[in-house]
Parts: C-alpha cells; structure tokens; sequence
C-alpha cells in the first residue's frame, strides 16, 4: 500500500543545540535505512515550513506505524497519513513515450490518426470506453 504522510515537526525551543545535531544526524540515519528498505519512497520538504510531504510504501498501516514510529524524531512530530489507491488511468498500459517513438519514420507516425467518425463505443476490457480509436491497423 502507498501513503501520503505529511510531517510537521515541533521540536522544543530549548532543545540543546548539541542534542538537536546528535538528533538530526540519527535522524538522517534512519531515513536512509529507510529508503534503503524501500518503505520511504519520496521525500519533499515544504518551503518556509518545517514539514514534509513524503511518499511511503508498507504492507499495512501497522508496517507504516512501526516505521513511523522508529524515526528518532518521532516524539516531536505531527504526522498526518492518507492512504493511496491506485486511480483507474493508472491502471492502463502507458502508451510510449514521444522519446521512445521518436525511431519512427514521420510517414509511420502520421498514419497513426484517430478516426472521428461517430461509432458505438466500444468496451474493451480494463479500458474505459470510448468512441473515437486510433487506426491500430495502421500504426507500426
């Protein structure tokens, strides 16, 4: 399962500057295992702010929780997690990239057209329908 975990962290303002670095730094090393585990996918950090948006991946939220859980900041942070599902357009093939077409001869490519005549839909499986499809007949 994916999650989308939003992180803002409160750290004490009389924190000891000595600890704050000794905190980081076991900090960093964690978010690195992390990563390596593949359970921290992304990781961004919102300008002006001392929060995170970031990506993970984990069997299940309790697997989330217990990663979540493990950072050394943890007892400072305000987490709030969304969980993912995939979106239906996501589920479809990807269609090549202009890069990887790009071999294609410019005769090849244009007679790759969509055809505008009005026709029944058509419903093929694990595609939404639709009306106007492209000459696949035609294309290399």
């Amino acid at each position: 399962m994916e999650f989308l975990v939003r992180i803002n962290t409160n750290l004490p303002t009389d924190m000891a500057a000595e600890e704050l670095e000794q905190l980081s730094a076991r900090e960093g090393a964690r978010t690195s295992e992390l990563r390596a585990e593949g359970i921290l996918k992304k990781l961004w950090r919102v300008p002006g702010r001392r929060e995170l948006v970031s990506l993970w991946e984990a069997q299940d939220p309790t697997v989330l929780h217990d990663a979540l859980a493990s950072l050394p900041l943890f007892p400072w942070l305000d987490i709030v997690v969304e969980a993912l599902a995939t979106h239906p357009s996501e589920r479809l093939p990807r269609r090549p990239s202009a890069a990887s077409t790009s071999t294609q001869s410019a005769s090849e490519a244009t007679r790759c057209t969509l055809d505008p005549s009005p026709r029944k839909p058509t419903q093929v499986e694990g595609e939404p329908s639709i009306a106007h499809r492209r000459h696949v007949e035609d294309c290399p």
